[in-house]
């Protein structure tokens, strides 16, 4: 995974295009499962704007996060016109 810097930098390049209201929507709020909620909790992803900063590989690389959680994740971000960072 990226240093903590690096994506900073990559959240602050996105909020010049997307709405930052929209990427400080909390994950939690979005109606995921708990199972995917919680495993996006342990690893501090709180945020869409921190959710979209991760690629699928590293999302599914987190415990407790099938390709299921994956597919879920993704088909909420598209709700919000977003998607998971390509690399």
């Amino acid at each position: 995974m990226e240093s903590d810097e690096q994506k900073r930098k990559e959240i602050e390049d996105i909020n010049k295009i997307v709405n930052p209201a929209i990427l400080e929507t909390k994950v939690d709020e979005l109606g995921l499962s708990r199972r995917v909620t919680k495993a996006l909790g342990c690893v501090k992803i709180t945020t869409l704007g921190e959710l979209i900063g991760h690629t699928p590989n590293e999302l599914c690389q987190l415990r407790q996060f099938s390709r299921a959680s994956l597919n879920q994740v993704k088909t909420k971000l598209e709700e919000y016109g977003l998607a998971l960072k390509n690399k």
